[in-house]
């Protein structure tokens, strides 16, 4: 009889045991990623970028600094590069020549003017032109939107970024170090 207990004991420790492993084991992911309210040194709401990113498991934020004068926010979802500003400032405001350039290798052939800032203009991707007085200086913010991930029609998708811009720009001029304009 004892026997038996010993064994019906063990038995019930090791289904116990076995039971338990398969609940920490069974702890999944979960099925989507949070965005965080600010990120990239944002105060951005996120239901204002969630809609421009791809479904997946994990969202992460990385932001690269070059000498106060560059700045650029990614955003991966499940480690692929999803969305990214690249921000910069210059004594110098671009030639139409360089902008046009700069907007051709971004694909915008025939981009729209929207009313953000001094000189915003989006077609799928974002490129916009502000002043920005730091330090004394008057000079140039140049900020590049671009978005990795398209599944949606393109007047879609530049509502979404038309939104995200308006928000994301005070934001990106204050990083840089812009005195606040107006």
């Amino acid at each position: 009889m004892t026997g038996v207990r010993t064994r019906a004991t063990a038995l019930a420790g090791a289904a116990l045991l076995v039971l338990t492993g398969a609940t920490a084991c069974g702890e999944r992911e979960p099925d989507h990623y949070t965005v965080p309210k600010g990120f990239c040194g944002t105060t951005m709401d996120p239901a204002l970028v969630t809609p421009l990113l791809p479904e997946g498991k994990r969202f992460r934020a990385k932001t690269t600094r070059e000498d106060g004068w560059r700045r650029s926010c990614l955003l991966y979802v499940d480690g692929d590069l999803a969305l990214e500003t690249i921000e910069e400032l210059s004594t110098v405001r671009p030639s139409t020549e360089s902008a046009e350039s700069d907007r051709t290798l971004m694909g915008m052939e025939h981009p729209r003017r929207v009313p953000i800032g001094e000189e915003t203009l989006i077609e799928g991707n974002v490129y916009s032109l502000n002043p920005c007085r730091r330090d004394g200086w008057d000079l140039t913010h140049k900020m590049k939107i671009l978005v990795q991930w398209r599944d949606f029609s393109p007047p879609v998708l530049e509502a979404r970024m038309e939104r995200f811009t308006r928000a994301y720009l005070p934001d990106g001029l204050a990083a840089l170090g812009c005195e606040r304009q107006g």
